[in-house]
C-alpha cells in the first residue's frame, strides 16, 4: 500500500512498541521467526483472496465500465537479493494520467493494492517489509550495499505510517532499516492493525 496518511510518524512507532522478540539481521528462510511470518502471510493473504474476490470482481467491471485499458497495472519492483519481480495493483489512471473516479476511490480505501495479495502467495513480497522500489530507481551497483533487500519488500510497512510521501531512493533507506533491524511476527501485527485502521477511515493514500 502507497503513504498513509496516520497519526504516528515512524520514529515513534518502534519506541511505543514491547518488542519482546528483536530479529537477528538478515534471518534464513528456515529460521523460526522467519517460518512464523510467511505462515503469517500465507494464513492472512489466502483468507483475504477468497473473502474479497467477490469484490475483486466488482471492481474489475466496474474500472472496465468507467474508462477504458487494462484492469491491472503491472510495474517492476526490486524484491529480495535484488531479484525483479512484477507488481500487480489496480489500475487507478487514465491512458493520459488522469486519476479516475473508482481509482480515486480504490486509493483512498486502499483497494487499488488487493491484487499485490497474489505477490505474497507466491512469496515475491510479504504483507509487511520494505517499500518495494522500482527496477528502474535502483542502479544494479547499489542493491548489494543496501541490506533493506535482504527481506521481501511488504504490502505496508514502517514506511506507511510516516506522513510524507517519498520518491527517491535514498528515501527509503531509514524507515526501511528500522524495520529490518527490528521485525518480529508481533511488530507485523501491529503494523497491520494500524494500516487496516488506517485504510478503513478512508486514510489509505
Amino acid at each position: 500500500m502507497d503513504t498513509m496518511d496516520t497519526s504516528n510518524s515512524w520514529e515513534k512507532v518502534l519506541p511505543s512498541l514491547d518488542i519482546a522478540d528483536r530479529a537477528a539481521p538478515g534471518r534464513e528462510a528456515g529460521d523460526p521467526a522467519a517460518l512464523a511470518k510467511r505462515t503469517l502471510d500465507i494464513t492472512i493473504a489466502l483468507s483475504g483472496a477468497v473473502l474479497l474476490a467477490p469484490l475483486a470482481a466488482a471492481m474489475a467491471i466496474a474500472m472496465k465500465v468507467e474508462s477504458r485499458g487494462p484492469v491491472l497495472f503491472v510495474s517492476r519492483r526490486l524484491g529480495r537479493d535484488g531479484h525483479v519481480f512484477r507488481c500487480v495493483k489496480f489500475r487507478t489512471m487514465t491512458a493520459d494520467g488522469q486519476v479516475t473516479r473508482l481509482g480515486g476511490l480504490l486509493r483512498r480505501f486502499g483497494l487499488d493494492e488487493l491484487p499485490q495479495l497474489v505477490n505474497v502467495l507466491r512469496g515475491e513480497m510479504s504483507l509487511v517489509g520494505p517499500r518495494p522500489v522500482m527496477a528502474a530507481d535502483s542502479p544494479e551497483s547499489e542493491v548489494p550495499r543496501l541490506r533493506r533487500f535482504e527481506v521481501n519488500p511488504g504490502m505496508t510497512g514502517l514506511w506507511a505510517l510516516h506522513q510524507a510521501h517519498w520518491s527517491e531512493l535514498h528515501s527509503y533507506i531509514s524507515p526501511d532499516e528500522s524495520y529490518r533491524k527490528n521485525w518480529s511476527v508481533w511488530l507485523d501485527v501491529v503494523i497491520l492493525m494500524r494500516c487496516l485502521g488506517a485504510a478503513l477511515a478512508g486514510r489509505g493514500h
